[in-house]
C-alpha cells in the first residue's frame, strides 16, 4: 500500500473520530471506496501497450489524454498526473450522490466534510448504502434525489483516473467532464459548491467548445446535446420559479401540495409538447420520475452561476489567464461579498441577453404560460 493511500486512510480514520459514531460508517465506505479505485489505477501506458487492449478504448484513452494536454496549455489549468492511470470498475456510475431538500423549500440539505466544507450532496460508492440514506431521509420527509456519478475530482489529494464510466462519452461531452473536474483541482472555494460547480460547468462549456472547433462531426454532436440542454435548463428554471412563488405562499400546506402538484404537471406537459426540442426523449425519464425540490436545488447548484462566470469571461476579453486571476480575487472574498459579486455579473450578464435576445431564437422556443399563471397566483397570494 502507497505512502499516499495510507496518508488518506489516516486523514479519514481520524475525521471520523472527531466527527463522532453516527459518521464513523460513512467515513469508513468512502476510504473503503476511495481506496478500491486507488489499487486498481494502472498507468496508461501499460492499458495501451497491452495487445488485449481494444481498439476502440486504446482510441478513447489517447483522445481523453489529448484533451487534458488541452486544457493545461490552451486553458491554463494544471494537469499534473491526474488522468494518467486507467481504472475499469464495471459500473455505469462511481459514486452515488444522494441530495436532499425539505418539502416547501429549494434549499438543499448540506452536509459537512473536512477539505471540502460543506456540500449538498452526500457521495456513497455503494448504491444500496445511497438508497439507504435516501429511504431515512424520506421518512423525515425530504423529497430526495439519487444521482449517479460518472466522475468526481480529489481536490489534488490523489492523480484522479481515466474511467469506464465515462470514456465512451462523445468526444464534446468527454471535454466538458474531464475539463470540469480539472478545474475543481485548479480552483475550489470551501463551503460554496454552487460557485465551485457552476465555475467548472462554464469552463467545461467553453472548453469543450473549443476542442472541437476543429471537429466538424464531434462540433455538431456537442452543439446539438447542449442546444438541447440550454432548453432543458431554460424549463427547468420556469419550474423552479414558479415552485419557489407557490412555497412563499401562506395558505398552508394543503394548498401549497395542491398547486405544486398543479404546477409540475401543467411543467410535464408543457415538456411534452415541446419534446422535439428538449433532446428528443433524452429527458423523459428525467421528468417522468425525478422532478422534485431535490432535483431542481442539484441543477441550481451546477447552473446558477452560469452566466456570471459568463459575463466575466467576456468583461476580461476572454483571456484565461485574465479570467482565472478575476476568479481567483472572488474566491478570496468573503461569502457575502462574493455572492454580491456574482449577482452583480448576472445582471449584467441578464441585461446583454435582453439585447441579444431578438437574434437568438433559442431562448424562446420553449415557454410554458401555465407556469406563468401558477407563478402568478403563488406571487399574489404570498
Amino acid at each position: 500500500m502507497t505512502r499516499q493511500i495510507v496518508t488518506w486512510l489516516s486523514f479519514v480514520v481520524v475525521s471520523a473520530g472527531l466527527a463522532g459514531c453516527s459518521t464513523i460508517g460513512y467515513y469508513t465506505q468512502a476510504a473503503v471506496g476511495q481506496g478500491r479505485i486507488l489499487l486498481a489505477r494502472q498507468p496508461v501506458e501499460d492499458v495501451l501497450a497491452d495487445p488485449a487492449t481494444s481498439a476502440k478504448l486504446r482510441s478513447q484513452i489517447t483522445t481523453a489524454r489529448a484533451i487534458t494536454g488541452f486544457a493545461e496549455s490552451d486553458l491554463g489549468i494544471p494537469v499534473c498526473n491526474r488522468y494518467s492511470t486507467w481504472v475499469a470498475t464495471g459500473r455505469d456510475a462511481v459514486v452515488y450522490n444522494v441530495v436532499a431538500a425539505p418539502e416547501f423549500s429549494l434549499e438543499p440539505l448540506r452536509w459537512c466534510y473536512p477539505v471540502v466544507g460543506c456540500v449538498p450532496y452526500r457521495g456513497y460508492f455503494d448504491r444500496g448504502k445511497a438508497e439507504a440514506m435516501a429511504s431515512r431521509l424520506r421518512a423525515e420527509g425530504y423529497d430526495v434525489l439519487i444521482g449517479g456519478v460518472p466522475a468526481y475530482s480529489t481536490l489534488g489529494w490523489f492523480n484522479d483516473p481515466l474511467m469506464d464510466t465515462f470514456i465512451h462519452w462523445p468526444e464534446g461531452q468527454l471535454a466538458k467532464l474531464l475539463i470540469h473536474e480539472l478545474t475543481h483541482g485548479k480552483v475550489w472555494v470551501e463551503g460554496d459548491a454552487m460557485f465551485n460547480e457552476s465555475l467548472a460547468s462554464f469552463v467545461g462549456d467553453v472548453g469543450a467548445r473549443l476542442w472541437v472547433t476543429d471537429k466538424p462531426q464531434a462540433a455538431i454532436k456537442y452543439e446539438e446535446a447542449e442546444s438541447a440542454e440550454s432548453a432543458f435548463t431554460a424549463l427547468v428554471e420556469q419550474l423552479r420559479k414558479a415552485l419557489i412563488a407557490i412555497y412563499a405562499d401562506v395558505s398552508g400546506d394543503a394548498a401549497k401540495r395542491l398547486q405544486r402538484s398543479a404546477a409540475i404537471d401543467a411543467w410535464r406537459a408543457c415538456y411534452r409538447r415541446h419534446r422535439d426540442v428538449l433532446g428528443g426523449g433524452r429527458y423523459d425519464r428525467t421528468v417522468d420520475t425525478r422532478m422534485n425540490n431535490a432535483f431542481l436545488a442539484s441543477r441550481e447548484t451546477y447552473d446558477r452561476h452560469m452566466p456570471a462566470f459568463a459575463q466575466l469571461f467576456v468583461e476580461e476579453e476572454e483571456s484565461w489567464p485574465r479570467f482565472f486571476t478575476a476568479v481567483d480575487q472572488l474566491a478570496n472574498r468573503s461569502p457575502s461579498e462574493r455572492a454580491a459579486e456574482l449577482d452583480a455579473l448576472r445582471r449584467r450578464s441578464d441585461e446583454q441577453q435582453v439585447t441579444d435576445r431578438r437574434d437568438d431564437k433559442r431562448a424562446d422556443e420553449v415557454h410554458c404560460e401555465a407556469l406563468s399563471r401558477h407563478k402568478a397566483r403563488g406571487e399574489g397570494s404570498g
